[in-house]
């Protein structure tokens, strides 16, 4: 077995697959007939899988969250600070920003494209007007659709205030 440190290397670099594959090839009585290339080859083909398989787990997961779930959509799940869904927004939000989120939609997991995205669905949901009478509540509900959270929400907001001058 590999020493622990390497294992803990592995583990910091969140390489699951390729753990789990040195595992199986610790467990294999004749791995050693395979050289080097084909063993790290193994090992790259299990962390690739492991990958797709959490990629796609992630979009089914997202599908289910809606009642007429479309194919066509599970790539428009949330993302973004104020988490942007639907095919709709997406296309709205990458003609605001400049950005084909349609064929990328995976940019809004970039920073600063999802803190652009953030302040475009703050404009377009005219956020400022609530903000500045303080209406928590209503920007909550533009936001979420509903309520889920917002005790948690209104302290992180509370303490906030607390810290800016």
């Amino acid at each position: 077995m590999l020493p622990n440190p390497t294992l803990d290397k592995l583990q910091t670099l969140r390489l699951h697959g390729m753990i789990k594959s040195l595992g199986d090839q610790h467990a294999t009585p004749d791995i050693n007939d395979l050289s080097f290339d084909e063993r790290f080859g193994l090992m790259v083909d299990r962390e690739l899988t492991e990958r797709e398989d959490a990629r796609l787990t992630t979009r089914l997961k997202a599908a289910r969250l809606r009642h007429n779930a479309c194919l066509e959509d599970i790539d428009y799940r949330g993302r973004g600070l104020i988490q942007i869904t639907g095919r709709a927004n997406y296309a709205a939000c990458g003609e605001a920003l400049g950005l084909d989120l349609l064929k990328h939609p995976e940019l809004l997991e970039r920073p600063e494209h999802a803190a652009m995205s953030a302040g475009w669905f703050w404009h377009r949901a005219g956020l400022n007007t609530f903000a500045d009478k303080s209406d928590f509540l209503t920007i909550t509900k533009r936001i979420n659709g509903g309520t889920n959270g917002l005790a948690d929400r209104q302290a992180l907001y509370e303490r906030a205030l607390k810290t800016l001058p």
